[in-house]
């Protein structure tokens, strides 16, 4: 049985496909390869016997074309583009301190764009973690306990890197909230989730859908939350994306790899790859139903990339927070958040 993620995005491929969109037109839209394509729905309708269309909420009007616009502006205006970025915040169980610190660094790298690797909130988590009433209304659970930190998260970002084009990716706790909401209150499911779309756009973000979970930058760059927790390694997506990507990056395992080949691309050409994968903006010590769980291998991370068009190089840095100081050095200089008001 495909995973409850793999399902979703599945479904999402098989809609495109139903309106007529062909296979190469949604590996140039998501960096997803056809071969991967046809596997998952392949898996979808066997083990599902899936056979309906997805809901009507996912035909959500979303800003794809105008965001690969600006995209396309930037190959065609300058000679590198800069991109820095975070992930796994899991709000409100984020650590403020650390997405201040990494906003420090990216305030002086200036990036061009800013995406969020995602699983930036949870319902289901924050309906045991953080004693969400059973009776409360989904929208309640959105307004009252996610929502605040939420904006709180953006209004720092829009703070230190106000030029950056933003936005959001999907992650597997992003899915799962739409989940849990289809099973706990399917008739505020609708309402719930274009008041979260609204929200998002509000701080300037841009919505790509909830099958957004990858999102490339030509042949010079692949960013993914993450697929399944078995291809969670940088050496594992560099085999799957090596040959597409000149570089790889995902979000979804808390923890920083870097792994770094040589392979051929699709035109037989000789390619150097950086696959990696980085640390989030969690708390280290988190869990669910209302314990607190020490979570030693997860590290606060984030990371920064340059593509230099002219010389068709990709340069991915990952960088690690110190947990204990909040510090993190980055161009000869140690850089630490000093805000931690939280509102």
């Amino acid at each position: 049985m495909p995973s409850k993620y793999t399902v979703e995005l599945a479904r999402w491929i098989q809609k495109l496909t139903d309106e007529g969109v062909s296979r190469l037109e949604i590996v140039d839209r998501t960096g997803i390869p056809e071969r991967t394509q046809r596997r998952w729905v392949e898996r979808l309708k066997a083990d599902t016997g899936y056979t309906e269309t997805p809901p009507q909420y996912y035909s959500h009007q979303t800003d794809q074309e105008a965001f690969d616009r600006i995209v396309d502006e930037h190959y065609a205006n300058f000679d590198e583009i800069r991109i820095g970025f975070m992930s796994d915040a899991h709000l409100p169980d984020h650590d403020p301190q650390a997405v201040l610190t990494a906003l420090a660094v990216l305030k002086d790298f200036n990036p061009h764009f800013f995406p969020d690797l995602n699983d930036a909130f949870d319902f289901e988590t924050v309906s045991t973690r953080f004693e969400s009433s059973n009776k409360k209304k989904a929208q309640d659970v959105w307004e009252d306990i996610t929502k605040p930190s939420y904006m709180w998260y953006h209004r720092q970002i829009q703070r230190h890197i106000p030029n950056a084009v933003k936005w959001a990716l999907i992650g597997n706790h992003d899915i799962r909230s739409k989940i849990w909401l289809e099973r706990r209150a399917s008739q505020f499911t609708k309402t719930t989730l274009n008041a979260i779309i609204n929200d998002i756009r509000s701080v300037g973000t841009y919505w790509l859908g909830w099958g957004a979970n990858l999102y490339a930058f030509r042949d010079d760059l692949l960013l993914v939350h993450g697929l399944v927790a078995n291809k969670n390694s940088a050496e594992t997506q560099l085999k799957d994306y090596g040959p597409h990507f000149r570089g790889v990056i995902a979000g979804h395992v808390h923890r920083t790899g870097i792994y770094e080949s040589t392979t051929l691309n699709g035109h037989g050409d000789i390619v150097s790859v950086r696959s990696v994968t980085v640390g989030g903006m969690q708390k280290l010590i988190h869990g669910h139903k209302r314990t607190s769980v020490p979570q030693p291998r997860h590290v606060l991370g984030f990371g920064l990339v340059t593509i230099d068009l002219l010389q068709q190089v990709t340069t991915i840095t990952p960088l690690t927070i110190c947990p204990r100081t909040y510090t993190v050095r980055w161009g000869g200089k140690v850089y630490r958040g000093r805000e931690v008001d939280t509102r």
